[in-house]
């Protein structure tokens, strides 16, 4: 098969025989895929969801969130996965964003999506699976010009809502099998990232391309992995920095490098974890840097290359140049320009304002700081917004901040990330109280976790009597770890440490 200038619905009628997704449900052929997505589409019509409208999720890695994913293709109906962690007004101002004619969702998630989301048309994941396999096959829809819509984490204030044309999601697909997955038939391709993100789309995908077979767990276990690895057989695995960092805390054993792997693919893993992982359990690490903005293109370190540290050298779908931070440097911000149509987003759905500020003819502003070396071989520095990376997610320090501030007793508050000994950040909270009554930290620990996504809630909670400003009355983070702290609480070890008294004067 040639890069595909079809549609992803299209892809699905061309996949080779042999290939297979398993969840924890069931398991779905490649032979078996057109009808299903015929399937789906038909029980799309039949709820009034038609082609040019949106199919929001909020779904498991299982089968229903797989009749929907193709169903959409198939209908011509734009698939937007929203990320089940979501709670609040993340959640509120995602729906309510994207304007979803239906928003099928978990049965253990109907509740809570209900009374948040009263007025969205809501089905559970069980009544749209029997109205999949009840509805007749339906031909194929003429696609429009939106396929699908991935709300990011957000690194600057609300969660954006990337837009891929269907033609896309086909070239995301068709290039992770060849560059990412490159599995020969009849391997087994291993995740337990969530389906509502790039990574287990490509996975999923890049198997069946391949004829290989994708098995998508429900979650990453640490006491189960390698059981997991063993049972099924995997020949790769998907990672981040802080799964491998967990995976080497467990106590070695004789069986560690007793496994089928080949290699790993994934990123943000430091240059002495890939160290201490590769030489520990005999894996080959394949690391690579991407964004959901820039689709098709990224940069990949193959897994035989030796170079650790490196996430490779870009591909050659798109041209790119560094803006040098300063004369000299050899650290620059990333500039992308694809070299032909759809090979990245077509922008940030709803948000011309924003779209306009990260494209500048044709080159797309990833703001990341990249290293490059003289053999053109690039390397991850940071982000140059306001965001913090944790566990894989870029996390808006302005949206937690927003959400915290609507906190009762808090008059201030800012959220900064710290090195995590799993790799990338923790949240850290500094807050100032409203009035002279004392915040109990735990409770407010637990009013973030009601509030927040789990991967937004904040690790330490610091009550300082002031945050350091400028003339200017801009918050200095980079001077809060210097401000006298009145209350210093650690969530994970449930550790509160009181400082010397501070006049609030």
């Amino acid at each position: 098969m040639q890069v595909p200038e079809f549609s992803f619905a299209e892809l699905l009628t061309r996949l080779p025989d042999g290939g297979a997704v398993v969840t924890s449900d069931g398991t779905l052929s490649a032979a078996d895929i057109p009808g299903l997505a015929s399937r789906a589409a038909g029980a799309l019509a039949e709820l009034g969801v038609h082609p040019g409208d949106r199919l929001g999720l909020i779904l498991h890695n299982q089968q229903a969130m797989l009749a929907a994913w193709f169903g959409s293709a198939w209908a011509g109906v734009t698939f937007i996965p929203i990320n089940t962690h979501l709670r609040g007004d993340i959640l509120k101002y995602t729906v309510s964003h994207c304007e979803p004619a239906l928003l099928i969702v978990a049965d253990d998630l109907v509740t809570v999506v209900r009374e948040l989301c009263p007025n969205a048309r809501l089905l559970s994941a069980t009544d749209w699976m029997v109205m999949v396999h009840g509805s007749p096959e339906r031909p194929m829809a003429r696609t429009g010009d939106l396929g699908l819509i991935l709300y990011t984490s957000g690194t600057t204030g609300r969660p954006k809502g990337v837009a891929w044309h269907p033609v896309t999601q086909a070239r995301h697909a068709w290039f992770y099998s060849r560059t990412f997955v490159p599995l020969s038939p009849g391997e087994v391709g291993h995740t337990a990232f969530p389906l509502f993100h790039v990574t287990s789309m490509g996975v999923g995908m890049a198997c069946l391309l391949n004829g290989a077979t994708a098995y998508i767990d429900p979650r990453f276990s640490a006491s189960s992995f390698w059981d997991r690895i063993r049972e099924t057989r995997a020949s790769m695995f998907t990672y981040l920095g802080a799964t491998l960092a967990i995976l080497l805390k467990a106590v070695p054993s004789p069986r560690d490098r007793e496994h089928n792997l080949r290699y790993g693919m994934g990123g943000a893993a430091t240059q002495e974890i890939w160290q201490a992982f590769q030489t520990r359990f005999s894996v080959p690490l394949l690391e690579g840097y991407g964004q959901t903005e820039m689709a098709a293109c990224w940069a990949a370190n193959p897994a035989a290359s030796g170079r650790l540290g490196s996430v490779g050298p870009f591909c050659d779908r798109a041209e790119i140049r560094l803006e040098p931070v300063e004369k000299g440097s050899n650290i620059g911000l990333l500039h992308v320009k694809p070299r032909e149509p759809h090979l990245i987003m077509e922008g940030y759905y709803k948000d011309p304002e924003t779209t306009a500020s990260v494209f500048n003819d044709g080159w797309y502003n990833t703001r990341d700081l990249l290293r490059v070396d003289d053999d053109g071989w690039l390397y991850f520095v940071g982000r140059v917004t306001d965001s913090i990376r944790r566990r894989g997610e870029n996390i808006s320090a302005q949206e937690i901040e927003r959400v915290v501030g609507q906190y009762p007793d808090i008059l201030e508050v800012a959220a900064v990330g710290e090195a995590s000994d799993l790799t990338e950040q923790d949240v850290a909270l500094y807050y100032v109280r409203r009035s002279e009554s004392a915040i109990d930290s735990r409770k407010l620990a637990d009013w973030c976790r009601a509030n927040l996504p789990d991967f937004m809630v904040p690790r330490y909670y610091r009550e300082v009597t002031a945050l350091p400003k400028t003339a200017t009355e801009r918050v200095q983070k980079a001077q809060l770890s210097n401000a006298p702290v009145l209350i210093a609480f650690d969530a994970e070890s449930g550790v509160t440490v009181r400082g010397p008294p501070v006049s609030r004067e």
